[in-house]
């Protein structure tokens, strides 16, 4: 059984869509575009896709904006800040940071994140051998995930860090690093 929080939506464009859940169980709740015209994402670029309506959270929790795994396997958008984060005292209008991550120059064309391959002006190649393009987002796509969270505060307290058992201090990528004896 899940606990239920209460968070106040206000539509600020008529081209807006409730957020959903697709399954009662799912952790995230889908979000759409809410654009009114189709933003072209070229490769390389970011854009900020509208969800066309802002968010009153309670104090002690965040949305965090996740990507959707469908789109992430079967399109080079990725989001871009992913975990994306919506404060509670945030309450201006939700986008989502999408990134095209392809490769520029490999062709040229329109791919759509709602139906794969949408107009390709070279040749008809299936999205997943493509390595550059364009994407379409429409009104409407399903294009990221919501997740609510609960957010504790830090409290530092200033004082003499542990070494702990195996004193790590190698930071990014050292628990790799193989050690000979």
């Amino acid at each position: 059984m899940r606990d239920w929080v209460d968070i106040i939506i206000e539509p600020i464009r008529p081209t807006y869509r409730t957020p959903e859940y697709n399954d009662s169980e799912d952790a995230g709740m889908d979000v759409f575009a809410a654009n009114e015209e189709d933003i072209l994402i070229a490769s390389g670029d970011t854009k900020i896709i509208p969800l066309g309506f802002k968010l009153q959270i309670p104090p002690g929790y965040e949305i965090q904006v996740r990507p959707r795994s469908g789109n992430t396997v079967k399109t080079y958008l990725r989001v871009a800040n992913s975990p994306g984060t919506v404060d509670c005292n945030y309450r201006g209008e939700v986008g989502v940071i999408m990134q095209n991550s392809s490769n520029p120059g490999y062709c040229s064309g329109f791919l759509s994140i709602s139906g794969g391959l949408d107009y390709l002006k070279n040749s008809l190649i299936p999205l997943s051998e493509q390595r550059g393009g364009t994407y379409r987002i429409c009104k409407g796509d399903k294009i990221a995930q919501f997740v609510l969270a609960r957010v504790p505060g830090i409290k530092l307290i200033e004082g003499k860090v542990d070494a702990g058992s195996e004193a790590r201090k190698g930071g990014f990528g050292s628990s790799d690093e193989k050690v000979s004896s």
